[in-house]
């Protein structure tokens, strides 16, 4: 129900619709104070859900737009935004810190030329202050002569701090066509 209230204007417009034009066919086949002041109500209460849609940020939102910024970031390959994004004590694979993963992201932003990533499909988990976010991209590659759209998808783990949601932990699951295990694995 959160997530019609909430995060998604297109569902809260399907419900609200034909509330509103029931209350519409009431007060217009009845014209009475009853339907009018029904139908008053529903036309004040339909736009503050709407406001109030666009004013509440839900976990899930801020889980999506973290992933987009990254998204983004690496589309611009700006390390520092990327590093900003992910936890001072992550731990990649479990054995690998922010520094080893910002040396392997240099590495790769270097050898692949990304471009106009795109982000979604997001499937997203919370419990409690972690989550695990799932969702596939598709980027433009130039590597060596070669360019492409190259689809992917990936799994990222999160850790709700006070200044929000950090990345803990992430790893692509197929770039592609190609299986991966660790965001080290990538060549």
């Amino acid at each position: 129900m959160t997530e019609i209230l909430f995060e998604s204007p297109f569902w809260l417009g399907i419900v609200l619709a034909p509330v509103l034009f029931v209350l519409w066919g009431l007060w217009f086949r009845t014209r009475t104070p009853r339907a009018v002041r029904a139908l008053l109500v529903g036309l004040v209460i339909a736009p503050l859900l709407l406001v109030c849609q666009w004013l509440v940020v839900t976990d899930r939102e801020k889980l999506q737009l973290t992933a987009t910024r990254l998204s983004n970031a690496v589309g611009r390959h700006d390390i520092d935004a990327i590093i900003e994004l992910i936890e001072p004590d992550a731990q990649f694979d479990g054995r690998f810190s922010r520094q080893d993963f910002r040396h392997h992201l240099v590495m790769l932003l270097d050898k692949y030329s990304v471009e106009n990533p795109t982000i979604g499909g997001f499937v997203i988990e919370i419990a409690g202050d972690r989550a695990t976010v799932r969702c596939s991209s598709m980027c433009h590659v130039e590597l060596s002569g070669w360019a492409g759209n190259v689809p992917s998808s990936w799994e990222l783990k999160f850790q709700l701090f006070e200044d929000g949601w950090l990345i803990t932990d992430l790893r692509p699951l197929k770039i592609a066509g190609r299986d991966y295990r660790s965001f080290f694995e990538i060549p």
